[in-house]
């Protein structure tokens, strides 16, 4: 009887010391498994970072590129603008003749800014009066002289320009934020 407890002891034996080498077996599989899990994932944080980096940097050289272009392109639209046969017919209207735009004028004006979009896009959203007040106080024409060549009231012009503000930025404001408005445009 002794020797069938030794041999079941035995056994039992031997299936725990199984037990225990395939727990450390496994415990080791687990620790294989996690240093390589780390390196993974260093590895793409590392590849995430440096993405990021990149994108980063070509965020910043698209940004810079589109200021130049922005400011390229409004130097070049008020030189233009500022030499246009149109333009230099109505500051003569608005300062020396004090005469009204005439149709042809009008048209002329609209021509003018007919590739503008930031105005442009506006035309067909806006009353004629109203889109044209957008294009003289683009073109720097002070109230006085809006008044002058559209034929309207001073106080008209006051209140289109400032149911404008709202119309366009949906912000409430005073005339002069109006003519900002427009002529960061």
């Amino acid at each position: 009887m002794r020797f069938y407890r030794t041999s079941s002891n035995y056994k039992k034996r031997n299936i725990r010391d199984a037990e225990k080498r395939e727990y450390e077996r496994n415990i080791s599989d687990l620790e294989k498994a996690k240093r390589e899990y780390m390196i993974l994932t260093e590895s793409q944080q590392a590849e995430i970072n440096n993405l990021i980096a990149e994108k980063a940097e070509e965020i910043e050289r698209l940004t810079k590129e589109k200021n130049e272009y922005v400011r390229e392109r409004k130097s070049y639209l008020k030189e233009t603008l500022a030499n246009a046969e149109i333009v230099k017919t109505l500051e003569r209207h608005a300062k020396k003749d004090f005469k009204s735009m005439s149709v042809s004028e009008v048209n002329q004006l609209k021509a003018l800014f007919a590739d503008y979009e930031p105005l442009s896009r506006w035309e067909h959203k806006l009353s004629s009066n109203d889109y044209q007040v957008c294009l003289l106080v683009k073109l720097g024409f002070g109230p006085s002289e809006l008044s002058i060549l559209t034929g309207l009231s001073a106080s008209n012009i006051s209140n289109i320009r400032k149911r404008l503000l709202m119309k366009m930025t949906g912000k409430d404001g005073s005339t002069k934020d109006f003519d900002r408005y427009i002529r960061s445009l």
